[in-house]
């Protein structure tokens, strides 16, 4: 808020008459004493603003994140030849799953069913 003093009506016409001019509004008025107000806020700035920094935002985000992409590759493995058994001090396992093999005459592994040799 600012005051300016000024010496008599007719001076004091001519101020509100020049700050008139440049946008301010009368908000109250005397004959000795005169109110004036602007409002600096304008929409359309803030609206080509806000505009301005959400296509910005989101061209960054962009920039960043079209080059990160995570990529996964899941592939079978083939497996020709039968599946062999892990001897450890008598007990027999198969390679595949794990599960026990009791018995050395046994040609499929009774957890998972894959042929062994």
């Amino acid at each position: 808020m600012r005051y300016e003093d000024v010496n008599s009506n007719q001076e004091l016409n001519q101020k509100v008459t020049d700050y008139v001019a440049l946008g301010y509004k009368v908000e109250n008025r005397t004959s000795s004493y005169a109110r004036l107000v602007k409002n600096d806020f304008s929409w359309g700035i803030f609206v080509v603003l806000f505009l301005f920094l959400f296509i910005i935002g989101a061209l960054i985000y962009w920039a960043v994140k079209s080059g990160n992409k995570d990529e996964i590759i899941i592939r079978v493995k083939e497996n020709d030849t039968p599946n062999p058994i892990i001897s450890s001090n008598a007990i027999k396992y198969c390679t595949k799953c794990g599960g026990a093999i009791n018995s050395e005459e046994t040609k499929f592994c009774p957890e998972c069913g894959t042929e062994i040799n």
